[in-house]
């Protein structure tokens, strides 16, 4: 879609208070799948990680009080591929407005603020 700019469009979509609530949980619930799958290296896992590794940042921008503790309690999880996510989530330009922190031993200690 060329001279459309995606992110400005997701984020009118997700501007009706009730949208985005719905979207942070939607993509808790879709990111809560990626611990259970039963093979971590599927070609299907790999693209839902690197989705996931996209919309956390923009429904964290649209619910800026609960993605960001919603975020804060997927920084723990040892397991690798939630780790990526977040990471990657975090090195978003959309989230440094934000003042998004993490408690001590998650990923980073600090999350741009």
């Amino acid at each position: 879609m060329p001279g459309v700019d995606l992110y400005r469009l997701e984020l009118r979509l997700l501007k009706p208070p009730a949208t985005a609530v719905a979207a942070l949980a939607l993509v808790n619930e879709v990111t809560a799948t990626v611990v259970a799958a039963p093979d971590a290296r599927s070609e299907p896992l790999r693209v839902l990680r690197q989705a996931l590794g996209f919309a956390w940042s923009v429904v964290i921008v649209s619910t800026p009080m609960e993605g960001k503790a919603r975020c804060a309690v997927w920084a723990r999880p040892a397991d690798p591929d939630i780790r990526w996510i977040v990471r990657e989530n975090l090195k978003k330009a959309r989230l440094e407005r934000l003042d998004l922190r993490v408690p001590e031993g998650c990923l980073p200690t600090v999350i741009p603020a």
